[in-house]
Formats: C-alpha cells, structure tokens, sequence
C-alpha cells in the first residue's frame, strides 16, 4: 500500500483526508491552508521568524514583550480584551510563545466563527496599537512569568548554557525579560521601551519572514479566500530573517571545559555536548537520527545497558538538543545514580568507548538505516490526527525549514541515507569538543560562580588533560554493542473492523462480552478512525496495593521495579509504535498497552509475563535494581516540595477530601523503613486476590477479544494450587470523598513549601452532586474545557 501521496506539491500521507494548498500573497507572505470538513474546532498560526536572539543589547526580553503586547488592541478591534473575549465565548483560546529565532502566535475556535476570529487575528500584524496604558501593565505580567521560572532547573540549566556561551552571539541573550530589563534599567538610561516596541515592530514584524497557517472546515478556496481578504494588507519591507554573522556560540576556548552545577530539586545529570556545524537543512538525510537512535538506543549493548550494570546509571537520551539555523548542539544526557556522580570519569569514558564502536563499525550495516526509515515512514503514513491549534501551530514554525513539499514530513521521513554525513559528525564528537556539565546536589556550598539571571550556583574549569587523553584512547569495551533487529517492527497493516459512519462510530458504547468472578471484559471496535492500532486497558483490583502509606510506597516500588526490568523490551517497543504504562491508585493496578495491532498482544504477554513472575516466592530480586528504584522514588518525594505552587494546591485539596489519600511527608518516612525483603513480601501479596476489568479497543474484531482476555487471565491461575483466588464483589472498594456540606465554603492556606519560590496559587473546588442528573458529568467537562 502506498504510504505517501503528493497533494498540490505537498507530500501527504495516504491515510490523511484533510486537503492542502501552498501559495503566497501579494506581499510575500507564505500560506498553507488545511480543508477538513469534519473539523469541530478551526485554528490559524502565525509564525514571524525573529526571536530574542534579536532582542536590543540594552533591553533583554523584548522580543518576548512585544509577543506579550501584540495582543492587547489594535485598530480596528481597540478594546484590549476584545479578542480573547471573542474566543472565549465561542469555545476557543489564544497562546504565543517566543524562543530564540521564533515568536509564534495561533487560537482556536468553533469552526462556524473561524472568519471574523481570522479578521482580529490579522489586525495585530496589520495594525496593533501598543497603548501606553497596557504597557507598563503586561511588563508586570512578563516579570510574573519570569519569577514563576526561576525555580525550575531546566529553565536555569538552559540560561547558564546560555550565558556561559560566547558573548559575541546571541545565543548568550536572556530572553524572558523582567521589570529591571524591560523598565528600572531602561527608564535610568533614558531609553522609552514603548518606541523600541514600535521599532522591533516595524523593523522585524514584515510579511517577508512570516508563516500562516489555517485550518477549518469549508474548502480551499475558501480558506484561501480569506487569507487574501484579511492578511494582504501586512506591511511588506521585503527583509529576510536575522543572520548574525561568523561568531559561533561555543568556540575553542569554551570547549573541553566542565561545569559544575547545584540544582534547585535533587537531580543527578552527566551531559556531554558537542557543538556542530548547523545541520538545520539537512532533513532529507537527517544525519544525526542514526546517531541519536545508536546511543539513545537503550536495548542490550547499549551505554544506558551497560551503565545500569554497574549501578552508574537510571536513564539516557541522546540526540540534537539544539538545532538552529547557524549551529547545532549534539548532547548525551545521562540520568545517574548517587553511585554514577561518583564515577563522572567512568560515565564519560563509556560514552567514548561506545563512540569508539561506532567508528569501528562504521558504515553501518544497511539493515540499521532502512529499519529507522521504514519506522520513521510508518508513523508518518498511521501517525494520530493532532487538535488543530498544535498542528497549525507547528505547522507554521516548520514552514521556515522545509519547502512546500515537505511541511508534512520532512520532519518525519528519512527520504536518504549519507553515510558521509554521518561519519563527518562522528569525527566532530570528540573530548577536545566537547562541554562537560554535571549536575548534583553534592556541589552544594561548593561552587565558585552565582549565573546572573536565576542566580544558579555553578562552577567552570578546563578538563585535565589526562583525562582528555583517557577520553581520546579509550580502552575497548566489550559489552558495547550496536543493536540488534527489533522483533516489534509490524508487517500486517490489514484492518480488520467494518466500517460505520463517523457519528454512529462516535456514540456506539462499549459492549460488555463477559462478567464472571474473574473478570469483566468490555469491548468497542474502531469503525472511525480506521487504523491498524488498538488500545487494551486493565484494571488489577486488589485490597493489599494502598491501605496504609508503606502498602501505596511498596506498590509504587513493584510499579518502578518491573518499568526498569522491562526498559529493554519496552525501548524496542516503543521505536516500533508501540507503548505501555503501568501505574495504581487506591483500588487497582492500572496497565495501559497501545499501539499497532499486529505486535500488540506480544507486548502485552512480555509486561504481565514479567509481572506475574515478580510476584512468585522463588523470584530473585536484584538489590542494585531495588536501591535504584529506591533512589528515585524517595527523590521523587523529596522533589514534591520544590514543585510549583499551584501543584501544592492540588494536591492538598486532594488529600483534604479524599480517602486513603496519604501524604507525602507519610510517604518519605515510610520509604526510609523499607527494604528488599519487604519488596518481595508484599509483591506475593499483590495478586493473591484480583478481579480483572478489561476494555479492548480498535482494530480487533469481537470474536478476537475473549481469547485476548483469557490469555490475560491464565498468568493468574485462577483456582489452581498457589494461583489468584477470585476477589469478592465486598471487596471491590469504591473512591471515597468528603461530602461538604450545602451551602458552606470552606478556607484551608498554608505557607508554600519551597520558601525561595516567590509565586503563590489559590485552588477553588465546587462540589458537585450527579446522583440525579444524569448529563451532569458531560455537562462540567464542556465547562471545563
């Protein structure tokens, strides 16, 4: 069957019923529209190729401001909330954000209000006004958004990337903004920000560097239309986007440096960087997807499997972190565990050793290339249908990078292989290259440097050259190995469910196949959206996972235990389209499995296959992989408390109303008392008594469900000799809340947790009967959306 068809010049998935058209107004301005007839909400995006890296020297954060600014009145529309108002009241919102080369704005709405939303939206790049009034108004909202970051880690590792970097290039910018650079600073130098406003504006904000995206229901024309009508009228000055210069961000004398940081929450990170040449048009033969697939791989012989074994190690990833227009940042991060910070040296040389590897076995094996291009075309051909704000929103964004033919997949597709290119970048990945950064609380009190903007303790130094020289030579490693084929990879794509209309599909309920003391089973076929995948949902009912805060901290553990001893098979899995999650609340185990049907069921049997095992009295326990778990876990915890104010209020709304809702100070004393042993004795506890609720969902037929459920069930063995007995209906509890009383409002406050983080939150609950009005509960989630 034909994956790709090309549409109007555009490479389109065959399974894709949406139409597209490319084409350019009068004023330079490019446009692809998007028909989809069956579309419930339409969208539009505006993609202006300039970004804080533009931002005046003596005002940080402009670039950010106007994003903010740009949507508070223009013109034609002069009330400031006249277009959020306009959304709001036809079920649609608004965002923008604005990074280093892009400031992107896109909304939402019921579809029968696209045109008069898609005629405020043009005003802003037509006709803002920039009100003195809003100004000093939203600069208070930009520093709000500001302090809100400051406590977050991967804002501040990202800024001291940031001003770490050479001086001479942008990259170096802060690009947030706050009151001191957008008003105390500029108003002592005598700077007016409203008229910098009015320049950016007027010097960046031209048609000649913009993106639009519109997606709705009525037909190209249509679309098209519109976009004529309502955007022609943006100024043109006929400027390309900013280029700045020669200057690299990290040039010889910031490389073959490490950095020491204290974080805010408990992490441990090793991560090993390597600038690169810009790499940002090459996405016909995408270079380092081998690359990043080879070392992220986390299968047998690969560093995350090697690492694991000797106890450095809980996760890695691996890839392009940055990839712009002018460079590229190839990185190794590496999850490490308080065994791992100990070995620095040791974590970095196994990321050489299996560098190494790679130069030995370089060119690769073709079989590695065209299973990554066969993955990569497949998930373009079934990949999900996204909400139309994200899809338009990317869409813009990517317009910059592709030509018209590829805004649908070249961000997916591996149209061809250059092996040269490959091995190009392999030879730029070496010690003398590369930035060291190491993150730990161990560095606490101990570091020489505060960053200027999160004011994050760090501290920065030349790598010794013997180890350099240990980096450069290192000794072979035979555990590293590149990986093996991927036994998931499907091969049948046959849909197997009839066909129905979508609205009968839509309100067609599940239908319950089976209800015995073992187990209920629901099933509902996919007759709409007509993809080889399938979802399957289980419920574990068990009375021993939660009752006391050391049960809900040993089911926790079991949950995190069989993750890890599954992350081989699951990687695999998860490269070939298919996932599992595994987690519990008070009353079951909850496994979800998704993905493609052919494989599916494979996946399925490896998770309870390694699951059930967990639970018998002959079962071994690892202690590395316990203490592991452990580690996580307990910082897991520990981190609750540095989270954002508005997450406490949740919680702890939570925990005053519902039952069994135990805390997570309860919880860190409880794990502190907890080992191995007591591990094994309450995983034999788990499933002693189980009812299985099942849902199988998607491209299955009826007479295929049954089967699937009893394979499930046979790894209980129910009813026979140190098998599950079936669980009572008595025993199946059922969630329980606080009741308040009518009328009353209740008031609980207290002081946030993390007294370094300035913001606050306030939670509001209503409490809701729906015992008597049946549509009650689908009336709040359109409320709440």
């Amino acid at each position: 069957m034909t994956s790709v068809v090309t549409l109007n010049g555009i490479d389109v998935s065959a399974l894709d019923e949406r139409e597209y058209e490319t084409f350019t107004l009068c004023n330079s301005l490019q446009v692809l529209v998007i028909s989809d007839p069956k579309t419930e909400k339409s969208a539009a995006a505006m993609d202006v190729h300039v970004g804080h890296q533009s931002d005046p020297e003596e005002l940080p954060g402009l670039a950010h401001f106007l994003e903010h600014m740009l949507f508070l009145g223009t013109a034609k529309y002069p009330d400031e909330n006249s277009y959020k108002k306009f959304l709001s009241s036809h079920s649609g919102r608004s965002n923008a954000s604005t990074s280093q080369m892009h400031t992107n704005f896109y909304f939402d709405v019921l579809s029968d209000h696209l045109h008069e939303a898609l005629d405020r939206f043009s005003q802003f790049f037509i006709a803002p006004l920039f009100t003195p009034g809003a100004t000093q108004r939203e600069m208070n909202a930009v520093n709000s958004e500001n302090a809100k970051n400051l406590q977050n880690d991967h804002r501040r590792l990202y800024q001291l990337q940031k001003s770490l970097s050479n001086p001479d290039h942008p990259f170096h910018k802060f690009g947030t903004g706050n009151l001191k650079t957008l008003g105390t600073i500029p108003s002592e130098k005598g700077i007016d920000v409203r008229a910098a406003l009015l320049d950016f504006h007027a010097t960046y904000y031209s048609a000649s560097i913009m993106k639009l995206v519109i997606c709705g229901k009525e037909s190209l024309s249509t679309l098209k239309g519109w976009a004529e009508e309502l955007f022609s009228e943006i100024k043109n000055t006929g400027r390309s986007f900013p280029t700045f210069g020669d200057a690299v961000p990290f040039d010889e004398s910031r490389l073959a440096r490490v950095v020491h940081v204290a974080p805010v929450k408990n992490l441990r990170v090793i991560d090993v960087s390597w600038p690169l040449p810009s790499l940002h048009w090459d996405f016909l033969t995408k270079p380092t997807k081998i690359l990043s697939h080879l070392m992220g791989h986390e299968g047998p012989g690969s560093i995350l499997s090697y690492l694991k074994a000797q106890k450095w190690a809980n996760g890695l990833s691996a890839g392009l972190f940055r990839d712009n227009e002018d460079w590229g940042l190839f990185c190794v991060k590496v999850d490490v565990t308080d065994t791992g910070i100990e070995h620095v040296n040791d974590v970095v040389e196994a990321v050489y050793q299996y560098i190494q590897t790679l130069q030995r076995e370089a060119p690769f094996e073709p079989w590695i290339f065209h299973e990554t291009q066969d993955l990569a075309l497949q998930n373009f051909r079934f990949k999900s249908k996204e909400s139309p704000i994200n899809y338009a929103s990317h869409l813009a964004n990517v317009m910059h990078r592709y030509p018209p033919k590829y805004i649908l997949s070249g961000g997916y597709i591996l149209y061809e292989y250059d092996g040269d290119k490959v091995q190009k970048i392999l030879d730029l990945l070496t010690p003398q290259r590369m930035r060291l950064t190491v993150v730990s609380k161990t560095f606490e009190g101990k570091t020489q440097n505060v960053e200027k903007w999160y004011q994050t303790p760090y501290s920065e130094g030349s790598i010794d050259p013997e180890l350099l020289q240990r980096w450069t030579s290192p000794q072979p490693n035979p555990a590293l190995k590149l990986p093996h084929r991927n036994e998931f990879i499907c091969s049948d794509f046959r849909i197997v469910t009839p066909s129905r209309s979508a609205e009968d599909a839509a309100v067609s309920p599940p239908i319950l196949l089976q209800h015995d003391e073992q187990c209920r089973l629901w099933y509902k076929p996919d007759t709409q959206f007509r993809k080889p995948k399938m979802l399957m949902h289980f419920l574990f009912y068990s009375p021993s996972l939660s009752s006391t805060p050391y049960h809900a901290v040993l089911t926790s553990l079991f949950v995190r235990y069989l993750k890890d001893k599954l992350t081989e098979v699951s990687y695999d899995a998860e490269l070939a389209g298919m996932e599992y999650e595994i987690g519990f609340n008070s009353r079951a185990l909850e496994l979800h499995v998704g993905g493609y049907s052919h494989k599916l069921p494979t996946l399925l049997c490896k998770v309870l296959q390694q699951m059930l095992e967990m639970t018998k009295t002959e079962y071994k326990y690892e202690d590395a992989v316990f203490e592991r778990v452990k580690d996580r876990t307990k910082r897991m915890y520990e981190n609750f408390f540095l989270e954002e104010p508005y997450q406490h209020a949740v919680h702890v709304c939570s925990q005053l109303l519902e039952v069994s809702k135990w805390s997570v100070d309860d919880k860190i004393r409880a794990i502190e008392h907890l080992s191995l042993s007591d591990l094994a004795s309450h995983s034999q506890f788990i499933f002693q008594q189980v009812f299985v609720e099942g849902f199988l969902y998607g491209n299955l037929q009826q007479n295929a469900a049954p089967p699937l459920m009893q394979q499930v069930l046979n790894y209980f063995n129910f009813g026979k000799s140190g098998g599950t007995f079936p669980l009572f209906a008595s025993q199946v509890t059922k969630p329980r809340v606080v009741q308040l009383a009518d009328s009353s409002e209740y008031r609980f406050q207290r002081r946030e947790w993390n007294e370094a983080n300035l913001n606050s939150a306030i939670c509001t609950l209503y409490q809701l009967a729906c015992e008597t009005e049946a549509r009650l509960p689908r009336v709040l989630r359109y409320f709440t959306h």
